[in-house]
């Protein structure tokens, strides 16, 4: 009776696990019906925000340094960006060389989302500032926030990953392309639920393909 009671307990707690593995991965919805075994899953998430950020000067970092001190700030940087998206609940969806690519809302619904972007955004630029400061370096934040829909479906069968798409992603990606070194361009659909809690002034310049209404800049 103890062997048995001892392989439910086992049976119970890999169930748990693959329970909170599936939450992790994907959106809530997908995560539910993978789980029962559905193959097609595609769900649109209506409230998200994403940051689209990348740094500016690393390949003049890496004349100057050695592959040991970069491969040590890349790794203080990774961690302390992680850090803070974690505490405001946003979740790395890519980071490929010196891009990263976040989404609040997706796995784990936040009706202020964006606000938690935007904390994100203001807390990596603080980050590399004290990088700079510790390693001599001038690395700078360019970096893009967009709230709207995003479509996300689960591809592969061994291993799963979450693929999305739509025009909150592409847009996020091309603010990050636009902004210049040491500036956070967010979308209309953001500023105006936060402008009372934060700083802006309005982007003067069009942005090519981002078909917004207007585009501000993040102050603090």
């Amino acid at each position: 009776m103890q062997d048995i009671r001892q392989q439910k307990g086992v049976i119970e707690q890999k169930k748990v696990e693959n329970e909170r593995l599936w939450r992790n991965l994907l959106p809530g919805v997908l995560a539910q019906r993978a789980q029962i075994g559905e193959t097609k899953l595609l769900e649109h998430a209506q409230q998200v925000s994403m940051l689209a950020a990348a740094l500016t000067g690393f390949y003049e970092m890496v004349s100057s340094k050695s592959d040991q001190e970069t491969a040590q700030i890349l790794q203080e940087l990774t961690i302390d960006l992680e850090e803070a998206a974690n505490r405001q609940g946003m979740e790395r969806f890519s980071s490929i060389g010196q891009q990263w690519l976040g989404i609040c809302g997706l796995t784990r619904p936040h009706l202020d989302h964006s606000r938690r972007a935007v904390e994100v955004a203001l807390a990596a630029q603080q980050i590399i500032q004290r990088l700079n400061q510790k390693h001599n370096v001038k690395l700078q934040l360019v970096a893009g926030s967009v709230a709207g829909v995003v479509t996300a479906t689960a591809i592969g069968s061994n291993q799963i990953a979450t693929e999305l798409w739509g025009k909150t992603v592409g847009t996020a990606t091309k603010l990050r392309d636009e902004a210049s070194p040491n500036t956070i361009l967010v979308s209309q659909d953001i500023y105006d639920v936060l402008q009372e809690q934060y700083r802006f002034r309005r982007y003067d310049k069009a942005v090519p393909d981002a078909k917004q209404a207007a585009v501000w800049v993040l102050e603090g």
